[in-house]
């Protein structure tokens, strides 16, 4: 991290409280182990609406939004899913009917993975075919694209990635499932940023910051770079994201402290 960024987060810090809330409201809470039990779902629907505030989504299998979305109590917390999900590979009809039912079991936001083998490959009109079908299939229901940042070998094939999400409309371009070895970075973000900067003048795709994303410094990190680009106003559910599992008790914890 730049000594330029640390400074920037060392002045955030003083107001470390508001930072975190606004990150927390911005969260979406996730749990994508597979064998989830209802206990561990209702214990996560309640995690979700916390004193200082309820996250932004819960993200789960397509399994299990059934349950979630009958036990989520009335709140402005939204039903997330995942799609093609994680490998990117299954850019079939299967995909497409994996998110309708989703969606008609109450999901409200798709987290779909872009096929970044083929599009790394050259198979790019098939991989735009795919999102621009994901794009009609989830009609006015958030959707974010997953590129897998981690496994792009070179800065500008994320730039001319996220240009594509971008052009086919999609909501968030997101940066990882988590189910690979390298997550979210501050380059593979910067870049992100970078071109929606670009090619969107009214900024209206956002950014989800997600893999390995674990404690409140982290996040404050990526807010920096988001503030950096947008301004702080910019900084709302509906233009950022983070999907994490455990960055909730790190927000919670610090917020507690604050209070004593």
């Amino acid at each position: 991290m730049s000594n330029h960024l640390n400074k920037e987060i060392d002045v955030l810090a003083d107001d470390a409280p508001m930072a975190a809330i606004q990150i927390l409201s911005c969260l979406d809470l996730t749990t994508l182990k597979g064998d989830e039990t209802e206990e561990e779902l209702c214990g996560l629907i309640q995690a979700s609406q916390t004193d200082y505030g309820p996250v932004a989504s819960l993200c789960v299998y397509p399994q299990y939004v059934s349950f979630v979305a009958k036990n989520l109590p009335s709140t402005t917390t939204k039903v997330c899913t995942v799609a093609n999900f994680p490998s990117g590979e299954n850019i079939s009809e299967a995909t497409f009917t994996q998110i309708e039912r989703s969606l008609h079991e109450g999901a409200h936001e798709i987290d779909v993975v872009f096929p970044y083998k083929a599009f790394l490959a050259g198979e790019v009109k098939q991989v735009e075919g795919f999102v621009k079908q994901c794009r009609k299939v989830c009609n006015q229901y958030v959707l974010k694209v997953i590129l897998e940042t981690g496994l792009f070998s070179h800065q500008p094939d994320i730039y001319k990635a996220s240009q594509m999400l971008i052009d086919q409309g999609i909501d968030f371009i997101k940066t990882s499932t988590g189910k690979v070895n390298q997550g979210a970075t501050q380059q593979a973000v910067e870049t992100i940023l970078s071109t929606i900067s670009d090619f969107q003048a009214s900024q209206k795709v956002g950014c989800k910051i997600s893999g390995g994303v674990r404690s409140l410094d982290q996040a404050i990190s990526y807010y920096q770079l988001i503030e950096k680009h947008f301004g702080k106003v910019w900084c709302q559910p509906q233009h950022v994201r983070f999907g994490a599992s455990q960055l909730l008790n790190d927000i919670i914890n610090h917020l507690e402290k604050t209070k004593k």
